[in-house]
């Protein structure tokens, strides 16, 4: 994995980063995807931290899962406040940690295993000034007016449409390794 951070060399991985914090009164992510070792990351920051489910907020694309989407939500649901976008294409990958010192990693790295772990990704890393803060803040309310809250009809939704997902997730794994074939 290629992980760039200018302040730190010894991280490797946005993983390693999100938990290298002081202390954190919370968290805003925005995300396109989102697997089962973003929830194992998220877990881990929330215990790390001390913090609520109230002080976590995640933004994702409707698109977020083509793996059993609705099982990631019901998991979601206990750590924090998950809010979906389908009215728009929804790509971020923006990460805020807010506390006696405030981080923010952005780049291409989804909040899954490649994302987190494993893909050739680039990523920036900052302490945002007073101005870089409000812009990204900016940001964040604006993934809140364009999204809608997790709820059980969402999730409902997912599980209802899960077999099309299923079909979805398999056709896009064969292209996948057909493309990797190439060389």
């Amino acid at each position: 994995m290629f992980y760039w951070n200018y302040k730190n060399d010894e991280i490797e991985s946005l993983t390693e980063e999100l938990l290298n914090c002081g202390e954190v009164q919370s968290i805003r992510i925005a995300t396109a995807f989102l697997s089962g070792r973003g929830i194992s990351v998220l877990r881990k920051m929330q215990k790390k931290y001390n913090i609520s489910r109230s002080d976590i907020v995640l933004y994702l694309s409707c698109s977020f899962s083509m793996n059993k989407p609705h099982e990631l939500l019901k998991e979601l649901k206990d750590i924090c406040q998950a809010r979906l976008v389908f009215s728009r294409k929804f790509h971020p990958k923006v990460y805020l940690l807010q506390g006696n010192e405030n981080k923010l990693i952005f780049g291409s790295a989804n909040f899954t295993y490649g994302g987190l772990e494993e893909n050739i990704e680039f990523g920036s890393v900052i302490r945002p000034d007073r101005h870089q803060l409000e812009m990204v803040q900016n940001f964040f309310s604006y993934c809140e007016e364009v999204s809608i809250p997790l709820e059980e009809e969402i999730i409902a939704f997912y599980k209802e449409s899960e077999a099309d997902f299923a079909r979805l997730h398999k056709e896009q794994q064969r292209v996948q390794r057909k493309l990797c074939g190439y060389l």
